[in-house]
């Protein structure tokens, strides 16, 4: 683990980049809402880019941290909580929250065993994280929380 961060201490001293303006996140905002753009930041010392890409017919927005997007980033803390198990993912990747029994599931319950147990069923989540943003204002808000120094490197759109 330590080496991996010291590999991202050098990538980020061999960087150039300027601090994040209001400017910058319209830029990122504008972006987002065309296909095939990219946004290279520096965020505390790891290389984050955002790339867009199409996916069913809409834009999604990609997180790679450090020129990887790796599957065990999106788990979450195996206590049920909306912890992140990686750093990346609490960094970078946006929360996300889903019931653990369907509406279906819970009417069930309601129907055989009460509606004391089906508010019991209906509350229980589980928790993941993902690294697809579909808003450059939730993006922007998880990034400026989670972060203390958020530098661009560049930002491109191809329109």
């Amino acid at each position: 683990m330590g080496n991996a961060q010291e590999n991202t201490r050098e990538v980020a001293a061999s960087v150039e980049s300027r601090p994040m303006t209001d400017a910058d996140w319209d830029q990122i905002k504008k972006m987002m809402d065309m296909p095939y753009g990219q946004a290279r930041l520096m965020v505390d010392g790891f290389e984050v880019i955002f790339q867009q890409h199409i996916e069913k017919r809409k834009l999604i927005t990609v997180t790679y941290v450090n020129g990887q997007l790796k599957g065990e980033w999106i788990a979450a803390a195996e206590d049920g909580t909306c912890d992140a198990k990686h750093e990346e993912a609490r960094r970078f990747f946006m929360p996300r929250a889903r019931s653990l029994y369907s509406a279906k599931e819970i009417k069930a319950v309601q129907r055989f065993h009460g509606k004391k147990e089906a508010t019991k069923c209906a509350a229980k989540k589980t928790y993941s994280f993902t690294p697809l943003w579909k808003s450059a204002n939730s993006l922007r808000k998880h990034l400026e929380a989670h972060n203390k120094e958020i530098r661009v490197v560049n930002i491109t759109s191809f329109a």
